[in-house]
């Protein structure tokens, strides 16, 4: 979390955080969003709509008040 708040307070418009354990993205959004004094969107990149939904569900849970919206897979590979 340290290095999460780095970014927050130097004025990096942009960052990457990758290699999240299952189960504990919701709570780094979380704090992301609490700490977060310009209250820039996120963007968070699932690998699937079961994780998507799992996500979906644990931030309601974690951020009540956050507005969550869900761009879910298309049903077709790309280029076809």
């Amino acid at each position: 979390m340290l290095e999460i708040k780095k970014y927050l307070t130097d004025g990096t418009k942009n960052f990457r955080i990758d290699s999240v354990q299952d189960g504990s993205a919701a709570f780094i959004l979380a704090e992301l969003a609490m700490q977060d004094k310009l209250k820039r969107p996120i963007l968070y990149i699932t690998r699937d709509n079961v994780e998507l939904d799992n996500l979906a569900y644990n931030l309601k849970f974690t951020l009540p008040a956050a507005t969550v919206l869900l761009f879910p897979a298309w049903d077709c590979l790309p280029y076809d």
